[in-house]
């Protein structure tokens, strides 16, 4: 649980230092329209569920063998 939650934290440090800048070059890309923040937040929020997707959560566990025999 301690790596996802670091891996949490690195995530956010680095949006809240990116994040600025990259929707600002976005609203200027899209000619001052601040509208086309809203599509980045929609593909930016679809890509991190298909990324997230996959994560399995808990311990591991390995299946119990069972000897039925002699």
């Amino acid at each position: 649980m301690a790596t996802v939650i670091s891996m949490q934290y690195f995530i956010t440090t680095l949006s809240a230092v990116f994040g600025p800048n990259i929707s600002g070059w976005m609203v200027e890309l899209g000619g001052n329209n601040y509208a086309i923040i809203w599509l980045l937040t929609f593909g930016l929020m679809f890509i991190a569920t298909l990324l997230v997707i996959p994560i399995k959560f808990g311990e591991p566990h390995k299946e119990a063998q069972m000897f039925v025999g002699d």
